[in-house]
């Protein structure tokens, strides 16, 4: 692939986007950037396999050219010729390196570097020999760091770079960075069809238990696993998996970016994890945070060797950590090593790119608002950082080589500039990535909600179909969105998930099946499920959901933190509401239900085709993947006309309006109609056609969806 690559001009989206026309030499020159790097790697490194390879980086075990992994330890033959532990690191301002800790006494000229080739820095220590076998110098659980003396005379204590394994201690507040060998895990699980239909799940390891604790990696695999199973899902974004000091960052300042956090277990029980969910036909992504890093020097990665080869000078302007400098070829080493690590030691199926505006840009989406005008991103004054968009093509033909190989890895882009190209194919000249975050979606559902319409106030005007319709269908043309009505920014304290929008206070003491549910909380419910429907079914090609959204899960979350006395009991997730008796549950049915069908029709992989919009009445109907809806926001009943395209008989396979979702019953599920002519209908039916040559008539219950199905 990289010969063709080499081979293109960068002009080639011109064929599928002419408003790309007026913008051929910033396009031309960003691609040429990209291909200046590719040459580099290429003929320097022996290719973007070899440059990416983190084996020979961090600690390993050498016996004579053969090297061993430390987690694959159980594979290293311990008789026979002397094994060595290496450490090997590229530390260009350090004169001098040593490995300290327990295992040395923490002597800083025992284990020095003893050779250095441009900035790497290679410490050799021999294996020991004990009871006629060969034993690892350094046991497992020995505490360590990285000294460094730089060419400044600086002496610094460091965590590895490629830190494997790093524990918590509460009495520094730090991580501390623990040497650990593990058996080799062996994958046996096929990877799950990536071609299906993405329904992600959203979720955080440590919140994800009802108790107020830090749940680990074993009870979410037990536990949770089989529930996001259950309910219809086969997708997991996992967060806060790259270990970070600060617990209630969110895993957004992350300190040690090849170690799995330790809060949740061993890195053993994640790969448990991952090997559990494939078993069950479950994709995992990683949320993958390469747009900036935690400013910690101690327990971080900010100036390592006393120098910010990694960063660059200024700090992000928004969350106070240090911004990659993309431009370097130790840092785009590093970053391509980090995906190869996560893929090959974890064997997840692909990541999801958070803060991908931070990264293009270099205002780092400070103060900057975007409207989609196509100079925002090309003009000379548009502040691409084009080496950020560089390294992104670049993680993508790592990609593609194991792609090539039979394995499918997934990448899903978080921007919110809407850049163009950047969910289209390397082989196009685009960015590469699988889809875009289609992040229209939920800031339309909040406007709408701070305007009053969650009291009910002025529903005739905050309802406008026209924008519902618009932000759900403008997607880039051949670019796949991943779609969302709402996923944990609306869950953080602060702000607001949609049913607590909606119901407000009655969302604590009106949500039991025994008690009489209010004007407002039937309003709510019957919104929330249509919100949810519309939103996965006339936009995006995959849809994502925030764990306990999807029952309308109470409380914000809130980390623990000192303004609220270290507490973890807003850092959970109450799945125990699903119960039988609560209205949460009949929310949770709903949704099930809703993935199922969306599997089953696979509709967002097809185009939708909005037959009717009505302002007045607040309906909306349109086709998508073989199955018909229909969705009124309507305050009152109505008799809905529903054009159709092809004659035949339809019928319904989904009522929001069931009793089992919490409605007032109109149980619906398999009646069927007939589409009629023109002539068939009423003359004020035949105003409704909107062009079209025939229709369904069904009547509507207020706030109201029907799926239906064509079968004859």
């Amino acid at each position: 692939m990289e010969s063709k690559l080499m081979q293109m001009t960068g002009a080639e989206p011109l064929k599928i986007d002419c408003y790309l026309n007026d913008y051929q030499k910033p396009l031309c020159d960003r691609w040429n950037d990209f291909k200046h790097q590719l040459y580099l790697i290429e003929h320097d490194h022996h290719g973007i396999m070899n440059f990416s390879d983190p084996a020979q980086y961090g600690f390993f075990v050498r016996i004579a050219s053969t090297i061993y992994k430390i987690t694959e330890f159980d594979l290293i033959p311990l008789s026979g010729e002397q094994p060595e532990l290496v450490f090997r690191q590229w530390s260009g301002n350090a004169r001098k390196l040593a490995v300290v800790g327990d295992f040395n006494n923490w002597n800083e000229s025992a284990n020095a570097s003893t050779k250095q080739e441009f900035g790497v820095h290679t410490v050799v220590i021999p294996f020991i020999k004990m009871n006629g076998k060969w034993a690892c110098p350094i046991q497992d659980g020995s505490k360590l760091k990285i000294l460094m003396e730089t060419h400044q005379g600086e002496k610094l204590f460091r965590h590895p770079l490629h830190c494997y394994y790093a524990e918590y201690n509460p009495a520094t507040t730090s991580l501390e960075p623990v040497f650990k060998t593990e058996p080799k895990f062996v994958f046996k699980a096929p990877h799950p069809n990536p071609n299906q239909t993405l329904k992600i799940y959203e979720t955080h390891i440590g919140m994800s238990s009802p108790k107020p604790e830090i749940n680990t990696y074993k009870n979410f695999t037990k536990d949770v696993l089989p529930l996001i199973k259950e309910k219809n899902y086969n997708a997991i974004q996992i967060m806060a998996v790259a270990e970070h000091s600060y617990y209630g960052c969110f895993g957004y300042q992350v300190t040690s970016f090849f170690a799995a956090s330790s809060r949740y277990g061993p890195p053993q029980d994640f790969k448990e994890l991952v090997e559990t969910a494939h078993q069950m036909g479950i994709m995992v992504f990683l949320d993958l945070v390469h747009s900036h890093a935690s400013k910690n020097e101690a327990d971080g990665i900010s100036r390592y060797d006393g120098s910010d080869f990694l960063f660059l000078a200024e700090d992000h302007p928004l969350w106070d950590s240090k911004v990659f400098n993309y431009k370097h070829p130790e840092c785009l080493r590093y970053l391509l090593q980090n995906l190869r690590f996560w893929l090959d030691e974890f064997n997840i199926d692909g990541f999801r790119f958070d803060g991908c505006m931070s990264m293009m840009y270099w205002h780092r989406s400070a103060g900057c608002g975007y409207t989609g005008r196509y100079g925002e991103y090309f003009d000379d004054d548009s502040r691409v950082d084009v080496g950020a968009l560089t390294y992104l093509r670049l993680a993508h033909l790592l990609f593609e080589k194991y792609n090539e190989k039979g394995r499918k890895i997934t990448s899903i882009a978080e921007d919110v500039s809407g850049y163009p190209t950047l969910a289209s194919p390397l082989s196009i000249g685009g960015l590469g990535f699988d889809y875009r975050f289609q992040m229209a979606a939920p800031d339309l559902w909040v406007s709408m909600m701070k305007k009053g319409f969650d009291q009910g106030l002025n529903d005739q005007e905050v309802i406008e179909i026209g924008k519902i319709r618009h932000a759900l269908v403008n997607r880039r043309y051949q670019e796949k969105h991943i779609v969302y009505a709402e996923c944990h920014d609306q869950s953080l304290v602060g702000d607001k998930t949609l049913l607590m929008w909606l119901l407000n206070e009655q969302i604590y003491y009106n949500m039991s099946i025994f008690q009489k549910a209010s004007d407002r909380t039937q309003r709510g419910i019957s919104l929330h499920k249509l919100i949810r429907l519309i939103t996965c079914s006339l936009g995006g090609e995959g849809y994502l959901n925030f764990m306990g959204n999807e029952f309308g899960h109470p409380e914000w979350l809130d980390f623990p933190r000192p303004g609220n006395n270290w507490s973890y009991q807003l850092c959970r997730r109450q799945f125990n509401l699903e119960q039988e008796t609560t209205r949460y549950k009949d929310l949770s049915v709903f949704d099930k239900i809703l993935m199922s069908l969306m599997g089953k029709f696979q509709w967002s992989n097809g185009r939708e085709y909005v037959t009717r919009e009505d302002e007045a009445t607040k309906l909306i109907t349109y086709t998508r993947g073989g199955a018909l809806f229909a969705v009124s926001f309507f305050y009152q009943n109505q008799t809905a006309v529903i054009p159709v395209q092809e004659a035949g008989k339809y019928k319904v396979i989904l009522d929001s309006d069931e009793s089992q979702y919490g409605g007032t019953g109109s149980n619906m599920v398999g009646q069927e109609y007939w589409a009629k002519p023109c002539n068939e209908l009423e003359e004020w039916q035949q105003k409704q056609l909107c062009g079209l040559k025939m229709a369904i008539v069904v009547e509507l219950r207020q706030r109201h969806a029907l799926i239906f199905e064509k079968i004859q």
